[in-house]
């Protein structure tokens, strides 16, 4: 077993974690389902769970449907199993949608799983620390 730094394992999530984010903002639905496994889970707030590189490709056109959705991820804590396979990553993320909207902020915990060398999002769960504001109606 090949056995890897941390320190740039850890520097390979923050930059995974910037090109989601930069993905999302930007509207890229392919760009950010490239981040996943194919057989990835997303376990989002009031949907059922979705699997698989379709789905997960539903959900995020849905997600980023609304114009100037934006998307920051705050990493807190990145644990890494034994066998070096497998990262939890625990955060905040901030998020606006539509861009009316006001800034909400979420917690999030994802796990990566190497893939070929790199990481790819196994699982992705957040949901809101308050309820979502209605839409503003004008």
């Amino acid at each position: 077993m090949t056995r890897h730094s941390q320190a740039s394992d850890h520097t390979a999530l923050e930059r995974l974690n910037e090109q989601w984010a930069a993905c999302a903002t930007n509207g890229d639905v392919e760009g950010v389902v490239a981040l996943y496994t194919t057989d990835g889970t997303l376990v989002w707030p009031d949907a059922e769970a979705v699997h698989g590189t379709d789905a997960i490709r539903i959900a995020w056109t849905g997600m980023l449907a609304a114009p100037g959705v934006w998307i920051r991820f705050v990493p807190t804590t990145v644990t890494f199993s034994e066998s070096e396979d497998l990262a939890v990553d625990f955060g905040v993320v901030e998020l606006r949608m539509p861009p009316t909207a006001p800034m909400q902020t979420a917690k999030y915990l994802v796990v990566w799983k190497r893939v070929d060398g790199g990481w790819k999002v196994l699982y992705d769960a957040w949901n809101p620390n308050a309820p979502t504001a209605p839409a503003a109606v004008s």
